[in-house]
């Protein structure tokens, strides 16, 4: 039986709040996985289900779990789902929210992970996908562990909190991707730096040693000794300009 319209606008603005907050709890997490993991527990809460999870494209055609909720089994944290595939992989491949009373017996799916959502007690779910506004990114879960569909006021918070968690992924993304080539040019830095500082130092080395070699025969023990420092003392500074530059 509905509520009055007054209630409606009630649920409706406490809904908002919600969704509102829990997007402001997210904002600046630039850890793709940190983002992953606290979305997942946002959603729990706006949907009020048994379970949520957050998965995320690695590359057009696959799905990769990166956040779980209220997990109880460790298969199912570390899940890929192909494009097709599934409940997340169908919804990766049409782009747009599927919801099942039974996971394990609906004929809208292929059942490819049929005993990882067994393991999970999962029946009623529903997923969502994850865009930034241009690409489907990834999707959204939330499941109960009973046979029976998930209301349509959860379905709508999952579907506008998807939408709010899309760019924040994107923008996380990015900022990784821009810490890889930091570090990339730095390494590649401290790379023309060793070459330049040791790369003397070391051809160096080598001359001393060619000319102790030459002396072995030789009954001049003095001059072999100063070339045999000589080698301990260039080699002793290159492992310290190598400990400085690591």
């Amino acid at each position: 039986m509905s509520g009055s319209p007054e209630e409606a606008a009630v649920s409706a603005l406490e809904d908002l709040r919600a969704l509102h907050l829990a997007t402001r709890r997210l904002c600046g997490l630039l850890d793709s996985s940190v983002l992953a993991a606290r979305a997942a527990q946002e959603a729990l809460a706006l949907a009020g289900t048994d379970f949520t999870s957050l998965a995320v494209t690695e590359h057009p055609g696959l799905l990769a779990m990166r956040g779980t909720c209220q997990a109880t089994s460790k298969p199912i944290r570390a899940l890929k789902v192909p494009a097709g595939k599934g409940l997340g992989g169908r919804v990766l491949l049409e782009k747009r929210p599927i919801t099942l009373a039974d996971y394990l017996s609906d004929q809208q799916i292929s059942h490819d992970f049929n005993p990882v959502v067994a393991q999970e007690g999962l029946h009623g779910m529903a997923c969502v996908p994850i865009d930034d506004g241009e690409d489907l990114i990834g999707v959204l879960y939330a499941g109960i562990r009973r046979v029976g569909s998930i209301g349509d006021r959860a379905q709508a918070n999952l579907l506008e909190f998807a939408r709010s968690v899309g760019p924040m992924i994107t923008a996380a993304r990015h900022a990784e991707q821009q810490t890889r080539l930091r570090v990339s040019a730095e390494r590649q830095r401290i790379g023309r730096e060793l070459h330049d500082s040791l790369g003397p130092l070391l051809f160096g080395i080598g001359i001393s040693a060619r000319k102790a070699r030459e002396r072995v025969g030789e009954d001049d023990v003095a001059d072999l000794l100063v070339d045999l420092d000589d080698i301990q003392l260039q080699a002793s500074g290159a492992a310290s300009q190598l400990r400085e530059a690591l």
